[in-house]
């Protein structure tokens, strides 16, 4: 993501968004490894990653890598339990 001034607005711009495709496509692979997630991209363009189950620090970390690695956005990570 990059910041930058659009008609005097700064404005993050995200170059690398994530299909649903992707997103269902990295979340199956997270859920073949027993992390169970599910992504929504908001109206601001946050991905949110909403656990289904409680998972340890190293599979939260996995799975913020998972998607990470594939765009640029913002990532929010919710425990599971707390919506």
């Amino acid at each position: 993501m990059r910041t930058e001034i659009i008609d005097g607005h700064v404005v993050d711009v995200i170059h690398r968004e994530l299909s649903d495709f992707e997103q269902i496509d990295i979340a199956a692979t997270l859920l073949e490894q027993g992390v169970h997630v599910v992504p929504v991209l908001d109206v601001y363009r946050v991905l949110h990653l909403w656990a289904q189950t409680p998972v340890t620090t190293e599979q939260e970390v996995r799975a913020l890598a998972a998607f990470a690695e594939r765009t640029d956005c913002r990532i929010a990570w919710h425990e599971a339990g707390t919506r």
